[in-house]
């Protein structure tokens, strides 16, 4: 996966683009001169291991694969500690996230991955060591500051009957709340107001409750949820998984009328599908089991071939802007 991202086509990949016009304008590491004008970011941990990437080698090529095999690195550690099944894990991140993370938004796709990291030092309640890679996952990708509070989050008695409240308050908001969401992030949250909200760009406009990723994120959650007798002993950090989910699912449903806004929030925990799903695995036995693997399967094609289609459309759209 690291050397399939560092050898793809600039010019194919949506953000691609602008990452390696960005590398070409940086300069070789100097601690005392971070110069970040007319990037197409402003994070200075992502500029200094870009910068220092370039110390290196002063080839995008080279860069590119040093980001993949990073990203790819962490991957593979968190599945090692956190999944019941790496292999169908992995293939569960291929189908919902490699593309538009590690071929487009690399560096949400590793701060993503160094917060996946930092998830077990919730539950040896290290709440520094914790914080401070957070903090590290933040100067990659500013988005990820939102997994700041998930550390007292877990620390709340949520149940099934919680969840299930919540779910409902959260749509009922979505739903005849707009305008005082929308009010809220005016006033409070100018910076992500211009950039995803004002205008009527593909960054403002969102799908509202018909978005589908909703209800398959709800489902996936119920299930996990309702099955928690069978797992709770089996997954050490059940209840980490599916808080994180929760709070993912809920950011998903309030912010459903601005598309990236959505997107980019709940996406963190999103992440950790790739731990809940394969678990359903040995909640059934016998054929059921089968049947299991068979529609994890095909629901993840499924996914991967839309996310094809979605980004063949993209860069079409990217080779005639330019």
């Amino acid at each position: 996966m690291g050397v399939m991202t560092g050898f793809r086509n600039h010019n194919d990949w949506r953000d691609t683009y602008g990452y390696v016009a960005s590398f070409e304008k940086i300069k070789t590491l100097d601690l005392f001169d971070v110069n970040q004008d007319n990037l197409l970011y402003q994070e200075k941990g992502f500029y200094l291991l870009t910068s220092s990437i370039k110390t290196l080698c002063n080839n995008s090529t080279f860069y590119l694969l040093c980001i993949g095999l990073l990203s790819s690195f962490l991957l593979a550690k968190n599945l090692s500690r956190y999944c019941l099944f790496p292999f169908l894990g992995l293939g569960i991140y291929i189908a919902r996230f490699y593309m538009t993370r590690d071929l487009m938004q690399i560096r949400a796709g590793l701060a993503i991955m160094i917060v996946c990291y930092a998830i077990q030092y919730i539950k040896r309640k290290k709440l520094w060591k914790y914080l401070l890679i957070v903090l590290l996952a933040s100067s990659m990708h500013i988005s990820v500051l939102l997994a700041i509070p998930f550390y007292w989050i877990n620390k709340i008695n949520i149940n099934c009957r919680k969840i299930l409240l919540w779910l409902f308050v959260a749509f009922v908001s979505a739903f005849i709340c707009e305008a005082f969401i929308n009010l809220l992030l005016n006033e409070h949250l100018e910076i992500i107001k211009q950039a995803y909200i004002d205008g009527n760009s593909e960054y403002s406009k969102g799908h509202g409750l018909s978005n589908p990723m909703i209800y398959f994120q709800c489902l996936i959650l119920l299930v996990f949820t309702f099955s928690e007798k069978n797992l709770k002993d089996i997954i050490p950090y059940y209840f980490i998984f599916r808080n994180g989910y929760f709070y993912s699912t809920i950011l998903l449903i309030l912010l459903s009328p601005y598309l990236v806004l959505s997107g980019r929030t709940s996406t963190i925990f999103a992440t950790f599908e790739i731990f809940i799903i394969p678990s359903f695995i040995i909640i059934l036995s016998g054929k059921l089991r089968i049947a299991m693997y068979l529609v994890i399967g095909c629901v993840m094609i499924g996914i991967f071939f839309l996310n094809c289609l979605s980004l063949i459309d993209s860069s079409a759209t990217l080779r005639n802007l330019m």
